[in-house]
């Protein structure tokens, strides 16, 4: 019986090359048309009722199949499509069936023989398509069905009687129009569709659902056919005739009311050029008022000039001086071994009469932020400040990093008067970077830590395929920096750990986002180590996300100093 019914339905899908290869024949020496065109505008549209019949086989599937081996039987089928418009002739229907199917039990089975009687109601969504000329449709189906069971059992089974239940069917229905095929009478050309559908069933017993996948294979007929739709379509066009004179009535008035419009808008461009006109008259009259102005003051600016180069031909006016070592600009390492622990400034004033109003001394952090200031009023700065790398906050420098000293001074009110200098340019200032090392910070017996927020990645990556020349050889000298500092500390085993902020403050950013990336980030940085010659054995990296923080959540000027990579030595 399945053979058979495979067999069904393999002729039915052979038939529709055989259709096209037809009405190709017939077209000979015209387009040929495309192979597949989904929905089709020209495929036939149906507004009507419709009556079919169907052969249906279906399979049991699960705990069905261990009764039955298949069902097979008859159907009737009445459809009505809704009038309602969808574009590219798509449509939405209802649907009633009525079938009967006889049930083949599965050998020593509890089940002798049974039959089943089923009602259902359910809705399609009707889409054209054209395959080779040919019109077809996919009509997608799903119906809720009341099941009448008569069955007798088997091997004194106590099955035997009517039953009921419910069940959902869904049938992805594939239809053809045989309209294209000449033979055939108008009537059947322009009514009738073949129909062949995959179904699955989902019966709802008392306390289980059974399950049934098949086919069904069958034809419709709409009592109105293609020819009354065609009718339908010509009265639409009528109204689209209708309504397209409407429209261009309404252009006409639009193009009328557009015409008036412009002149309006010419009308107000004449009385703008006329009043851009007396306003460029207006203007240059205020320009030759200010040339006259610009020229007064000029003189004045000249004689006020003559008069401060008379004055500072006897005094000159003062420079400032931060003077620091050469060997303390670079290589700064305020770690307590002795070597570049801190950094002398040597702030220096000349040619002022008295102490000055106000004097300040700021270091500056990489990203720009006060780190540490000393200052001072009415009076000199110190001949000598010296700096151990510790900020106002208690916190350190971070290594291979770039810090900025500033000087500012403003002098006092007799040498800015003596000079002609107002208040606001009376400041004056100078300033050297100062470029840290490898710092060692001492965190126990034996243990140190390297802090450094300079290393580049890609965004949202571990890697440093974005990274400009000179920021790669940037990167490189840090490595090897790092390098040349570990090998002084033999036998030690070192851990990588990566930092970084979480925007959200929540648990799930550190934990899915955070922490992997981090992690991944200190691998990257143990793995250009280990390449340096460090012993892989005594690496490891660790991702430690928004832990630790430097900088709290307000703190948001200094949240850089929390995106950054740590080494954390223990010997």
């Amino acid at each position: 019986m399945r053979r058979t019914f495979l067999a069904v339905a393999a002729l039915f899908l052979l038939a529709f090359p055989a259709a096209a290869k037809q009405n190709s024949a017939e077209t000979s020496g015209s387009d040929k048309p495309p192979a597949f065109v989904f929905l089709d505008p020209s495929v036939p549209v149906f507004s009507d009722f419709a009556v079919g019949g169907f052969l249906t086989n279906q399979y049991g599937l699960g705990e069905w199949g261990k009764f039955a081996l298949s069902t097979l039987g008859l159907g009737l089928d009445l459809e009505y499509t809704l009038p309602i418009k969808f574009p590219k002739n798509m449509r939405l229907g209802i649907s009633q069936h009525v079938d009967y199917t006889h049930i083949f039990p599965k050998k020593g089975s509890n089940l002798k023989r049974g039959d089943d009687v089923s009602f259902s109601i359910g809705a399609f969504y009707r889409m054209p398509f054209s395959l080779f000329g040919q019109p077809f449709a996919f009509q997608p189906e799903i119906s809720y069905a009341i099941y009448l069971h008569n069955v007798d059992g088997q091997n004194l089974s106590k099955a035997s009687g009517w039953y009921s239940d419910q069940a959902l069917v869904f049938a992805p229905a594939l239809r053809w129009m045989p309209s294209k095929i000449s033979k055939l009478p108008e009537w059947a050309r322009n009514s009738f569709e073949i129909e062949f559908s995959p179904v699955y069933t989902i019966s709802i017993e008392h306390d289980h659902t059974l399950n049934q996948l098949g086919f069904r294979l069958g034809a419709v007929w709409h009592i109105k056919g293609a020819s009354g739709a065609k009718s339908d379509a010509k009265n639409d066009a009528k109204n689209d005739e209708a309504l397209a004179a409407s429209q261009a009535e309404k252009a006409r008035l639009e193009k009328a009311l557009d015409e008036e419009r412009k002149e309006k808008e010419r009308l107000q461009k004449e009385l703008e050029e006329s009043r851009a006109e007396q306003e460029r008259a207006k203007k240059l009259e205020e320009e030759e008022r200010r040339a006259k102005e610009l020229e007064e003051q000029e003189r004045a600016e000249a004689k006020k000039a003559q008069l401060k180069e008379s004055l500072e031909a006897v005094r000159k006016s003062p420079e400032l001086l931060l003077g620091v070592d050469k060997s303390e600009l670079t290589g700064f390492s305020p770690d307590g071994d002795g070597l570049n622990d801190t950094v002398t400034f040597r702030p220096a004033t000349s040619y002022m009469s008295a102490a000055p109003e106000s004097w300040s001394l700021v270091i500056y952090d990489p990203s720009g932020n006060p780190f540490k200031t000393w200052s001072g009023k009415n009076e000199f700065a110190p001949k000598e400040i010296v700096w151990d790398g510790i900020g106002d906050k208690g916190d350190a420098v971070f290594s291979e990093s770039a810090y900025k000293a500033v000087l500012n001074v403003v002098p006092c009110a007799a040498d800015r008067e003596l000079l002609g200098m107002d208040e606001m340019s009376a400041k004056v200032e100078g300033g050297v970077e100062i470029n840290s090392g490898i710092v060692l910070q001492k965190t126990g017996d034996n243990e140190w830590r390297v802090a450094m927020t300079k290393f580049r990645f890609d965004p949202n990556e571990a890697t440093f395929k974005q990274l400009n020349a000179e920021q790669k050889k940037d990167l490189d000298d840090t490595i090897s920096h790092l390098v040349d500092k570990f090998k002084k500390i033999p036998d030690a085993k070192i851990t990588v750990e990566g930092y970084a902020n979480n925007l959200s403050g929540t648990k799930e950013e550190n934990e899915n986002e955070l922490i992997p990336l981090s992690e991944k980030r200190a691998q990257a940085i143990m793995e250009l180590i280990a390449e340096r010659g460090i012993p892989r054995e005594s690496l490891d990296a660790k991702g430690m996300g928004d832990a630790n923080p430097i900088a709290s959540r307000e703190d948001r000027a200094n949240w850089w100093k929390n995106r950054r990579i740590e080494f954390l030595i223990k010997k």
